[in-house]
């Protein structure tokens, strides 16, 4: 039956269901990359598994969700089987790659097989300094940047070509030809924080606490700008772990990326920590809580609210998206491979299942000899070709993730206090 309209039959009852997919479209010097956030809502059974058909020569790097139990890529269908079939609404993120040599392609579009209706949200961008044309056909109408879905916007990280939308009739052929050119990239940006870890405590007076924890690659920026919602103070700021002194200004504040004696040559840490005097909660209603604007661009942030228990979060907004969409910063690796290596006399990795990672990650379980997990171990990836290193400690049960690792050969090095460093 085609992908774009009918009924998906199972064994004892008839399955319907709607899918909305939005698609993030990257278009770099080597490959295309493709991350697609789907909304798949059943209206009538109760579905096992739902089966995507990928485009041909994309390979699944990766496949998320909550209510995904495991999933399958064979003979260009991905096969994803849920947890409890009863559920109404699922919502699935799956990333797939493919190498190019070339300057043009046909951008690829995911097929929910069986769904009786399909919607999609369609966004290209392009890595680098580049120009790049998008010729569309069938059903897809071109789009503002400013009308895309906010999560869709969320997954961008390069300057944004084209956007589309659709709605696929029965039988309707779609197709997206891009064609581009690629300049020498012209300047550098002064700093860049790779990821952002945002802590906030908030009290039943409305006042909150907040700690902002930056991983920045810095070429020569000497202050970061931060916009304090007004009765807001910065109480305490560090750099690569010592304190520095804030500047307030009249245009605002500034956190120092730099201090004496310092010259970064990977990426470090800044952090600071700012009051928000906020207003008493009502008996009824509700409060809003923001981040301060800053200026530096951020590639992915992660931020924590704690509540008293009596309240809640109700709605987020922004460039943001569900957090139990990504893989968490400790994965579970029961389903983790069977086969062991090496690592030394006293170390073995065991490799985690790279389809539940996103691309530009590499994680994995410290064990001992007896297969005891080793908590708190450092563990330092550097990549052979670029001299990028992430460090990483694992958690309680070992695990580990490292995350924006460029393609290519890793060295990997784990320290725990009483044992001897492996190398892989």
């Amino acid at each position: 039956m085609d992908g774009g309209s009918g009924d998906v039959v199972g064994a004892s009852l008839c399955l319907r269901f709607l899918s909305d997919v939005k698609t993030l479209v990257s278009v770099s010097e080597a490959d295309i990359r493709i991350v697609a956030l789907a909304d798949v809502t059943v209206v009538q059974g109760e579905p096992s598994q739902f089966q995507i058909e990928v485009p041909a020569g994309f390979e699944i790097t990766g496949a998320t969700g909550a209510s995904i139990e495991s999933s399958e890529f064979e003979s260009g269908v991905l096969t994803l089987k849920v947890t409890g079939p009863a559920q109404r609404n699922h919502q699935f993120l799956i990333s797939m790659g493919k190498s190019i040599a070339a300057t043009k392609a046909d951008a690829p579009f995911l097929s929910f097989k069986g769904a009786q209706r399909e919607t999609c949200e369609v966004l290209v961008e392009g890595a680098g300094t580049i120009e790049l044309t998008a010729a569309e056909a069938g059903g897809l109408k071109r789009m503002d940047f400013k009308e895309m879905n906010p999560y869709l916007r969320s997954l961008a990280r390069f300057p944004m070509q084209a956007a589309f939308r659709y709605h696929r009739q029965p039988n309707e052929k779609l197709a997206l030809a891009l064609e581009w050119t690629r300049f020498p990239d012209s300047s550098v940006l002064a700093a860049v924080a790779e990821r952002a870890v945002v802590t906030t405590l908030v009290t039943t007076e409305g006042r909150s606490l907040t700690e902002i924890k930056l991983t920045i690659r810095n070429q020569a920026q000497p202050f970061l700008k931060v916009a304090l919602p007004q009765g807001a103070s910065i109480l305490s700021a560090e750099v690569a772990g010592e304190k520095v002194k804030p500047v307030e200004g009249p245009d605002g504040n500034r956190v120092p990326l730099l201090r004496a004696g310092f010259r970064p040559v990977d990426s470090y840490t800044v952090s600071f920590v700012f009051m928000y005097s906020g207003v008493p909660f009502a008996k009824k209603g509700g409060s809003d809580l923001s981040l301060p604007k800053m200026d530096v661009p951020i590639n992915l942030l992660q931020w924590e609210v704690f509540l008293h228990e009596q309240y809640k979060v109700k709605d987020f907004g922004g460039d943001a998206i569900v957090a139990n969409l990504l893989p968490p910063p400790s994965l579970d690796v029961s389903g983790a491979e069977g086969e062991a290596r090496g690592m030394g006399s006293n170390y073995f990795v065991h490799k985690i299942d790279f389809g539940s990672l996103l691309p530009g990650q590499l994680g994995g379980v410290i064990v001992d000899q007896a297969g005891a997990v080793i908590p708190n171990a450092q563990v330092t990836v550097t990549h052979l070709d670029t001299g990028v290193v992430r460090n990483v400690v694992t958690d309680n049960a070992g695990r580990w993730v490292v995350s924006n690792l460029p393609s290519g050969q890793v060295k990997i090095t784990a320290n725990a206090r009483g044992f001897r460093q492996p190398v892989s």
